[in-house]
């Protein structure tokens, strides 16, 4: 991480010798926004890179960004087709949350696991977190779901993930916002917009290894963070692969999840 905010401070001072009014500017407006500073940030790191690649299969299941220190899970068979028994299926989508069943305007997770994973995972407003309370009825997940799990939310999802010790370890989380938009390629022309690392030369129906670094699997379509939407409690951020765009959507939607780990 030294190396990466080195190489940052220097892309910063090569800009401001430059002329460069203010550092970061990506489309010249003269206003640096918060997308702006994390392209500004990825480009950086992938030129501090020059040792080697920097995000590496780990042949477990699991990828490591040298630069940022974090472990990332594996997707793998995408063919369209979701498999919910497979936790690294790259077609499962999840809603965030469910809905109460006497209150459907009440966001609220199906178990007490869920509940806490969320409570401890989610950055920003945790609405959405909590079962539901007496006279709210049962928590839903099957009215929002669509074409999701009818059966979990993305937390259920995080406490099976780490109840099966992913990757032999137990301590996943949703990735959040910040984290997405690290592993997007901008110079990728086709989607998704990842490192080959995340997608790999055997993605498809037969890429069911995971320890293979040939076979690893990302979709191009949204993913949901674990980052409340800013201002609306009721929305969460999520980033699309296809053109490393971000946006918002509600926590009853479902959406492709990927799994994040601190390595270091």
């Amino acid at each position: 991480m030294k190396i990466g905010m080195l190489c940052i401070g220097v892309v910063v001072l090569a800009q401001i010798a430059s002329g460069q009014q203010c550092p970061g500017d990506l489309n010249g407006d003269g206003k640096v926004t918060i997308d702006e500073i994390i392209k500004g940030v990825n480009s950086a790191l992938n030129q501090c890179s020059a040792t080697g690649e920097r995000f590496a299969d780990d042949r477990d299941g699991t990828i490591t960004d040298s630069q940022t220190g974090l472990v990332w899970e594996k997707k793998v068979t995408l063919d369209g087709a979701p498999d919910f028994a497979n936790l690294q299926d790259a077609d499962n989508s999840y809603p965030w949350a469910g809905q109460c069943s006497m209150n459907a305007g009440k966001y609220c997770q199906p178990t007490s696991a869920a509940a806490t994973a969320c409570a401890a995972g989610a950055e920003g407003d945790i609405t959405g977190c909590a079962a539901c309370s007496a006279g709210d009825g049962v928590c839903n997940t099957a009215a929002v779901a669509f074409n999701g799990d009818p059966n979990s939310t993305v937390w259920t999802w995080v406490v099976a993930l780490n109840a099966a010790n992913f990757g032999n370890h137990n301590d996943w989380q949703l990735a959040k916002r910040s984290q997405l938009e690290s592993i997007i390629d901008y110079s990728d022309g086709t989607p998704p917009a990842v490192n080959v690392a995340f997608q790999g030369a055997s993605c498809g129906a037969t890429c069911t290894d995971v320890t293979s670094a040939l076979c690893g699997c990302t979709a191009s379509y949204y993913y949901q963070s674990s980052t409340t939407f800013a201002g609306d409690p009721s929305s969460v951020w999520i980033v699309d692969f296809r053109s490393g765009s971000t946006g918002a959507n509600g926590k009853g939607g479902s959406l492709n999840v990927r799994a994040v780990r601190d390595g270091r």
